[in-house]
């Protein structure tokens, strides 16, 4: 295994210590698209948590027009947006740089902000973690400018931020080795998705061990798949894998067929 250099990993998973264990001179790697699929969660959650509000004071409206007899007429926006659906549509254009919206876009993000600054404030942190990870090609910089972001969102104390404040901060070893090279796991995961178009075709597995040998017959040569699973356990019939669809305890498919997940 020492021929092995660079792991990625998708999430931020408790194996790492056991991991460098097998792969004595592998470099660790949190992938970047995960880190910043939590700042980018994190501004969901805050939408959504908005989006609650709204529709309990439009219920109570509801309820206060059926009361006085009265017809309920939403206030709408100057795009014929309410505060509800304002915040339901808005979803995607988070996602996005704003060099990216479309023109109906700019007109739903001005009245987002507008009326929810904090948003805003959480969208602007999500887009600077992604520039430091698209501008940036030096470890040192990196260091630097992710210390001064996690500053920043320390300052803006925003709940939902919290998840990611504290990944970095227990993690930011693997997350900085990404600069070194730059690279991800795009390719691992193309493979991924083989494997569950594979996998599919049986509606799932009943002999592990002949899926396995399918798949490296079929996907790979057969020195490439050794180097996918690796024994933590000291027991031979316990593997873990480093591709999570392949992650599962073969003694527990003997007895009857288990689907993988």
């Amino acid at each position: 295994m020492d021929s092995i250099r660079r792991i990625h990993f998708v999430k931020f998973i408790a194996i790492f210590d056991h991991v460098l264990q097998v792969f004595t001179k592998a470099t660790q790697v949190i992938d970047r698209f995960h880190v910043q699929k939590l700042a980018y969660d994190a501004v969901q959650e805050m939408r959504i948590a908005y989006r609650w509000q709204a529709i309990e004071q439009e219920n109570n409206e509801i309820e206060i027009s059926k009361e006085l007899g009265e017809t309920y007429l939403p206030n709408k926006l100057s795009n014929g947006d309410t505060h509800k659906q304002l915040l339901a549509r808005s979803r995607y254009l988070l996602f996005k740089p704003k060099s990216k919206w479309t023109p109906s876009q700019v007109w739903r993000a001005e009245l987002l902000f507008k009326y929810y600054p904090e948003l805003e404030r959480a969208y602007e942190l999500a887009q600077k973690l992604g520039h430091i990870y698209h501008q940036v090609k030096d470890k040192g910089v990196a260091f630097t400018k992710l210390a001064h972001w996690y500053d920043i969102v320390e300052k803006a104390a925003f709940k939902s931020f919290n998840t990611i404040a504290k990944s970095i901060q227990g993690h930011y070893i693997t997350i900085l080795n990404y600069f070194e090279r730059r690279s991800t796991n795009a390719s691992a995961e193309s493979f991924n998705a083989k494997i569950k178009a594979f996998r599919s075709q049986f509606r799932g597995v009943r002999n592990v061990p002949f899926f396995l040998y399918r798949l490296s017959m079929i996907m790979l040569s057969p020195q490439l798949f050794r180097l996918i699973p690796f024994c933590l356990t000291g027991e031979p019939e316990k593997l873990i894998f480093l591709t999570p669809v392949l992650n599962t305890n073969l003694q527990k498919q003997k007895s009857h067929p288990v689907k993988l997940t």
